[in-house]
């Protein structure tokens, strides 16, 4: 299964290498990698800022709703605190990758 991987990856770089915009296999991997990673950051940010201008605080949020959500209310906590998290793991792969 790895070698399948491995010319596949041969296979997408190849022809940027061969254009000379890529140095290796490793330098192509390594700028798709860090694309994918700031891509799902501006992702999770973009919900987090939503729910943001929706209800300005988390905190503020979370204490409205104590003992009296709606499941809507549920629903919304629970997708911004998910993207809250994941922004913060997307963001802390980011800065291990520079």
């Amino acid at each position: 299964m790895t070698d399948k991987y491995l010319r596949t990856l041969e296979d997408l770089a190849r022809p940027l290498i061969m254009a000379g915009l890529y140095d290796s296999n490793e330098a192509f991997l390594r700028d798709v990698v860090k694309d994918m990673v700031q891509h799902k950051a501006k992702s999770y940010e973009t919900t987090v800022r939503k729910y943001q201008r929706r209800h300005k605080s988390w905190k503020k949020f979370t204490a409205e709703i104590k003992g009296k959500v709606t499941p809507e209310q549920e629903d919304e906590w629970m997708e911004w605190e998910a993207a809250r998290n994941m922004l913060r793991a997307w963001k802390e792969l980011a800065i291990e990758l520079t």
